[in-house]
């Protein structure tokens, strides 16, 4: 039974021509039937056929030369392109054994960006939210539509986690050429279930677009790669991770700092968003007016549920900034973890010493106003019950302390 598609394809493609590489793909495919054909005529002829070149070759070699100029004229129609060769593919199956043919189709489709997928017995339309192209590819074309993201792999990665990897990336508009930051995800937590991990992105997406904050960064846009890669857009910021900013600060200024870093924590509370991985990558102080934006906000919370099975083993978080009850029970989702976090990070930042919770020593040495502050840092990393309950406790008093000191 012929492959099914839109016939309103044979009236012309919309998108972009088969890309050189998925042809030369599919061209192997049909090498290896050739060498296991007893008739590569046949073979040729077939391929040929199907490709809207009718007639007899007089000889094998006139058959392959036919047969490769007829499927060069398909190449502008990706659609007719598929249809013709796996019809091709159909009619010789009952003389040359071909195992897996949908799946090898798709995964070039899939592989080269082409917008189309075998379903059944049916070719679909299959246009992802966006494209990555990497720059060094001879065959990007620059003048791109809008969903089209372009970077170089190899000069462009800015940020590396267990969830995916982040590019500094391009997206090209009539008006002008912008700077963004990619997260890529591994498409491989999404696997076990994909309709339920799409719900479960799609919900906590949701929640992530409500976020306003002025130490937030902004989500622009989330969607779904062709490959079935989630990813979020976001805004690109040019600063110094939150450690490496506080050495050349005060203890007064990176007091100040912290206040901000708890009010937007606070913020993103009442709204519902655990952070679960604070650390000091993950907040970049802003080289433009010394503004802290914390990053990846919600990310390991939006991944989390997606995989039941490896989440009852799979800690969420960097071990160092992680309070003691979510070591032991990694499950737990709770805003005073994010509160630990912080307490962590402010007794590092002002100390200049590695937090150990057995042996946390004062900060008066440094400064007799800090006195207040060793307080706030016992609370910040007291046991649960004790501790602060959300970062808009910690903020009020971090301000408070803040504003006595000031005075």
């Amino acid at each position: 039974m012929p492959l099914q598609y839109n016939d309103e394809w044979d009236e012309g493609w919309p998108y972009e021509p088969m890309p050189t590489k998925a042809i030369q793909a599919f061209g192997k495919i049909l090498d290896g039937l050739v060498r296991r054909s007893e008739n590569k005529w046949s073979v040729y002829q077939i391929f040929k056929n199907h490709f809207g070149r009718s007639g007899r070759s007089s000889s094998e070699s006139y058959a392959e030369t036919d047969m490769v100029q007829a499927m060069s004229t398909f190449a502008d129609n990706p659609a007719l392109y598929v249809v013709s060769y796996y019809n091709a593919l159909e009619e010789i199956d009952s003389k040359i054994e071909l195992k897996n043919k949908v799946t090898r189709l798709n995964q070039i489709l899939t592989d080269y960006e082409v917008p189309l997928a075998i379903e059944g017995r049916e070719l679909i339309l299959k246009i992802p939210d966006a494209v990555v192209l990497d720059s060094t590819d001879s065959e990007v074309n620059f003048d791109h539509p809008s969903t089209r993201l372009v970077f170089n792999r190899d000069n462009d990665m800015i940020g590396q986690g267990g969830f995916g990897t982040v590019y500094k990336v391009k997206r090209a508009t009539s008006v002008g050429e912008f700077e963004y930051a990619l997260k890529l995800f591994d498409p491989s937590v999404f696997q076990p279930n994909p309709s339920r991990c799409l719900d479960r992105f799609k919900r906590e997406i949701a929640v992530l677009k409500s976020l306003r904050h002025h130490s937030i960064i902004q989500l622009i846009e989330a969607g779904v790669m062709l490959d079935g890669s989630p990813y979020m857009l976001l805004e690109l910021i040019d600063g110094e991770h939150l450690d490496e900013y506080c050495r050349g600060q005060d203890w007064l200024g990176t007091l100040r700092l912290f206040c901000g870093v708890a009010e937007a924590v606070g913020y993103a509370h009442e709204s519902g968003v655990l952070h679960r991985d604070l650390k000091p990558s993950n907040i970049l102080v802003r080289k433009s007016d010394h503004h802290p934006i914390i990053l990846d906000f919600g990310c390991a919370f939006v991944l989390d549920g997606i995989d039941e099975l490896s989440l009852t083993t799979t800690i969420i978080g960097t071990q160092k900034y992680m309070p003691p009850e979510v070591l032991a029970e990694p499950l737990l989702k709770s805003t005073s973890q994010d509160i630990f976090a912080l307490g962590v990070m402010l007794y590092e930042a002002l100390s200049n010493k590695t937090f150990n919770l057995q042996n946390v020593s004062s900060l008066t040495s440094i400064h007799p106003s800090l006195h207040a502050v060793d307080a706030i840092i016992k609370k910040s990393t007291a046991a649960v019950a004790s501790r602060y309950s959300n970062g808009l406790l910690l903020h009020k008093a971090l301000l408070s302390c803040l504003k006595s000191v000031e005075q």
